[in-house]
């Protein structure tokens, strides 16, 4: 017959298994919505450059008093619509109606429509995110035109609007000064500083459209 001993050591055996079970379960609850994920969402936000109010071009963007790009009026398949004419001899910009929270971190892609008043040669586009501090400088914020955020396109004449990708992570520019917002600037490396440009003439900017989409968080319940 076996003794007090072995059947207290046989009982705690037959019970650890369905024991340790019940105990690990709550654990990997935990660990399962922990590792959970929430994919975030792509917002596109779209901006025309100019519009026509008769034969008189008005932009809603920002535009510093030099080294802006110039309003006009084009016609195209007999309808005329506003564009912004980035000069050919000086790297000028402007300020989309735009704003990103300080807080956030991802990624920003931006497609930029544009015409080409010429037949030959490249256009140079570039974007960059500024503070309100540097909006609000007389003139604005200089450029930083880096390789990273700028990009060169062929000029094609043809009824075709043309179009630029570029993309801004927000992660390497770190957080707004004061948790203010950012701002989306887009220029025209006509200098060739940093990438090809030498279309002579006016690059006539259509449009742009962001795509923006926040970095993934993890997700926990503590």
């Amino acid at each position: 017959m076996p003794s007090h001993d072995t059947l207290f050591s046989s009982t705690i055996r037959r019970r650890s298994v369905p024991a340790l079970i019940w105990l690990s379960a709550p654990f990997l609850t935990v660990l399962v919505v922990a590792a959970e994920v929430k994919t975030p969402a792509k917002v596109e936000s779209s901006f025309s450059a100019a519009h026509c109010h008769g034969s008189i071009a008005k932009t809603e963007w920002t535009l510093s008093d030099g080294n802006s790009p110039s309003p006009a009026c084009v016609v195209g398949n007999d309808v005329m619509h506003g564009v912004l004419n980035f000069d050919a001899n000086e790297d000028q910009s402007a300020i989309l109606p735009f704003t990103l929270p300080g807080p956030f971190t991802g990624t920003l892609n931006v497609k930029i429509m544009w015409q080409a008043a010429s037949a030959i040669g490249s256009v140079g586009w570039c974007v960059e995110l500024i503070t309100a501090i540097d909006l609000k400088r007389e003139g604005g914020a200089p450029l930083t035109q880096t390789a990273h955020n700028c990009a060169s396109g062929p000029a094609k004449k043809s009824a075709q609007h043309l179009s630029t990708a570029l993309v801004i992570n927000v992660a390497e520019k770190g957080a707004a000064a004061n948790g203010g917002a950012w701002h989306v600037r887009v220029s025209r490396d006509a200098h060739s500083s940093v990438v090809l440009d030498d279309m002579p003439g006016d690059a006539r900017l259509i449009g742009v459209v962001i795509e923006t989409q926040e970095t993934r968080r993890q997700m926990s319940t503590h």
